[in-house]
């Protein structure tokens, strides 16, 4: 019976996520660091307006609640803040609301989890 219940309640998380595939969101992670996000195909652009950095990452869908962000082009860094090449950030979402969700990320450049709430715009 739990085995049935959990599957039915991933089956229903999977549904969630592709929700979230394309659009245009607001990330907030726990430091405070809040960027604009639009997800459309295989492409993410991302802004943050205290840096003023503008990134293209090329999107790969694992699953239906897990994708990898390759970082592909810097488009805007006046400050010229480093970043490292070949960067991998492999995305979960963990939790699924009405029009915001709850990701955890990794790079294949440190340990390190940061978890971010992500809310639709549009």
């Amino acid at each position: 019976m739990a085995l049935l219940v959990s599957s039915l309640m991933m089956l229903g998380q999977q549904e969630d996520c592709k929700r979230f595939k394309n659009g245009k969101f607001k990330q907030e992670d726990s430091t405070g660091e809040v960027w604009m996000v639009e997800r459309k195909g295989t492409k993410q652009t991302e802004y943050n307006d205290f840096y003023k950095m503008k990134l293209r990452f090329k999107v790969k869908w694992k699953d239906e609640c897990t994708y990898t962000l390759k970082l592909k082009k810097i488009l805007e860094n006046p400050d010229k803040q480093p970043f490292p090449e070949g960067l991998v950030v492999t995305v979960n979402i963990t939790d699924t609301k009405d029009k915001s969700y709850t990701q955890m990320a990794t790079s294949n450049l440190t340990g390190k989890s940061l978890k971010s709430k992500v809310s639709l715009i549009e």
